[in-house]
């Protein structure tokens, strides 16, 4: 997260580290548990027309709407 906001301020495009939790199914009982293992970092870049746009490194973590990032993904 933090390379390539970096590499996207050198090129003069706004950018941000958000500081979150990995989407987790829910256990038998219909519960979310948040554990420490979930945390997860991710940068987002602003376009322009767009706003502030995710982009998710990890691909088998995932996207949701729900949990206020988007199904943008770089390098899988």
């Amino acid at each position: 997260a933090s390379a390539m906001a970096l590499m996207a301020r050198s090129l003069d495009v706004p950018a941000r580290i958000v500081v979150g939790y990995a989407p987790t199914g829910a256990d038998g009982d219909g519960v979310h548990r948040v554990e420490a293992g979930s945390a997860h970092a991710w940068p987002e870049l602003y376009i322009y027309g767009l706003g502030w746009v995710p982009f998710e490194a990890h691909h088998k973590r995932g996207c949701r709407r729900g949990s206020g990032r988007s199904g943008a993904s770089i390098a899988g």
